[in-house]
């Protein structure tokens, strides 16, 4: 797993170089009353083994945090981000104290997709205080937040099945949580790809774009270039949100009407241009069924000459 490391033990002296030369205030033992056993629950076995994998920090163990079996035994955990030393010095706090290392680049995936396993629905997280940094670390928590949202979407079609499963629409929603497992692999692992295809998906925004552009300026429209782009998003937004929906023709007609009215274009003019689009469209429908039976017709030929040679 990308960024992660074996954490050592480190000696109470070595944790708070703050307390080694005091003397005259040593630490007092606790009395037995105060003390709680050893966690030893599957479920914290599991909580802390998804931690060492990962190469997560938390607060719990790093404050030495008396509730943890507790906690853990739920699956809930509070990460502290960006490494376990601190660069002050509270004396009531746990968490070691000095000069601490460099950010770990790979921590907001990490924490995004042991969240995932965990299937929490809220985090909870802290971190030292890093004054050593420019901006104290606002960027790395940032980043943390943002990993977080994209779990979330990614969870989407696992979270859909289960909903589609329990209506009783489906039997199985396990197909679901294997196409949720998929996407997150691919946005983890395979980012360049992802890059790609949106970079794609923009072109040929762009291209719907320069399409409207012409269909305005052969339908006499008097409309810009921005015009144009404003037309396309909107129109891209519409599909998107009714791709899915049944019975949705017409859907795009009438916003493009709307927003033709919207945009001082007029109502007549909105529905000449979703004509035209819809015009577009059956010819390219067209083309694609003339280039298929072409195809077909190709394949039964090729398939019929070695039986003629054989003959």
């Amino acid at each position: 797993m990308d960024g992660t490391f074996d954490k050592l033990p480190l000696s109470r002296a070595e944790r708070h170089p703050e307390k080694a030369h005091r003397p005259d205030n040593p630490i007092r033992r606790k009395p037995d009353w105060i003390r709680v056993r050893a966690p030893n629950s599957p479920e914290y076995a599991e909580t802390k083994r998804l931690m060492r994998e990962f190469g997560l920090t938390t607060v719990c163990e790093e404050a030495a945090c008396p509730n943890i079996g507790e906690c853990w035994k739920q699956k809930h955990a509070t990460f502290m981000i960006m490494g376990d030393t601190c660069t002050r010095a509270c004396a009531f706090c746990n968490v070691a104290t000095g000069k601490p290392g460099a950010l770990n680049p790979h921590e907001p995936a990490n924490i995004a997709e042991a969240v995932g396993k965990l299937g929490l629905g809220h985090v909870v997280v802290t971190s030292v205080d890093r004054d050593d940094l420019p901006d104290g670390g606002a960027g790395h928590f940032a980043a943390v937040i943002t990993a977080f949202l994209v779990t979330q979407l990614a969870g989407l079609v696992r979270r859909a099945g289960g909903l589609l499963a329990w209506a009783g629409l489906i039997e199985d929603s396990s197909y679901a949580e294997r196409l949720d497992e998929s996407l997150r692999g691919f946005y983890r692992h395979r980012w360049h790809r992802f890059l790609l295809s949106v970079a794609f998906h923009f072109c040929g925004w762009l291209l719907g774009a320069l399409e409207v552009a012409a269909m305005l300026f052969v339908l006499d429209i008097p409309a810009g270039v921005a015009t144009a782009t404003v037309i396309e998003a909107v129109g891209s937004g519409v599909r998107f949100a009714t791709f899915l929906v049944p019975g949705s023709l017409g859907v795009l007609e009438g916003a493009n009407t709307g927003l033709f009215v919207a945009l001082g274009l007029g109502a007549s003019a909105g529905l000449a241009f979703s004509l035209v689009r819809r015009a577009r469209q059956v010819v390219w429908i067209g083309i694609g069924l003339l280039v298929l039976v072409a195809a077909s017709l190709q394949a039964k030929t090729a398939a019929a000459a070695p039986r003629r040679a054989v003959q």
